[in-house]
């Protein structure tokens, strides 16, 4: 899976989930959010390697990105 998709998932997930049973949920949530965009942000920069994927992650993801992928963080 690309990391621009799991987020969209996972930011879809939030909308159709809210308010959370449990504040914890939503705090993790948004933090597992933020760090798939920070490694998006890494990555665009040359701060991190692109030969290193997450678990599930598809590689096919490095080509190809740009800065509005990352930088216009959604607004709930």
């Amino acid at each position: 899976m690309k990391l621009e998709k799991a987020i969209e998932i996972k930011v879809q997930w939030r909308k159709d989930n809210y308010p959370p049973p449990l504040a914890d949920e939503m705090n993790a949530d948004t933090l597992s959010i933020e760090a798939l965009k920070r490694i998006q942000y890494l990555r665009f920069h040359g701060y991190q390697s692109d030969n290193l994927t997450l678990p599930g992650e598809t590689d096919d993801i490095k080509r190809g990105m740009t800065e509005t992928m990352f930088i216009n963080p959604e607004k709930d």
